[in-house]
């Protein structure tokens, strides 16, 4: 039997030795334990602080737009009716210009470089002057 236990007693530390050799020599690998709960809390508010201003920021970003649309639709509607004149004068006046060109001169350099005297050059200004303010009553939204 005493044979047996010093085979025993030798096989336990053979197997002691083989098993401390192997976490010896085997990389270890690091410990990781989930985050705790005050550790996620704080990851949190550090993002949210990060993230607030610019939430903030564009809450008043978009509120300035909203307040932009709402005030370009209202223009929009203003203009409407000064456009419709506009448009209707630049209709006149095309007329007009056709007619000039096709019947004479009416333009204040014609009058500059035609007139023969300066008696003939005033009577040309004159006729330029009074279509002009002929035509003024059609643009009343435009200053004179």
């Amino acid at each position: 039997m005493g044979l047996l236990r010093v085979n025993r007693a030798l096989h336990l530390l053979l197997i002691s030795a083989l098993a401390g050799t192997v976490f010896v020599l085997l990389p270890g690998t690091e410990a990781r334990a989930d985050p705790t709960v005050a550790e996620i809390e704080a990851q949190i508010a550090a993002v949210w602080a990060t993230a607030e201003p610019l939430i903030e920021e564009y809450n008043g970003i978009h509120e300035q737009y909203n307040k932009n649309k709402a005030q370009q639709d209202v223009l929009a509607k203003k203009i409407e009716p000064l456009q419709r004149q506009v448009e209707l004068g630049q209709l006149r006046v095309g007329a007009i210009a056709a007619g000039v060109y096709e019947g004479g001169r009416a333009n204040t350099f014609n009058a500059l470089v035609t007139s023969g005297s300066p008696g003939f050059l005033a009577d040309q200004l004159s006729f330029i002057d009074q279509m002009a303010r002929a035509q003024s009553p059609s643009f009343p939204a435009c200053p004179h």
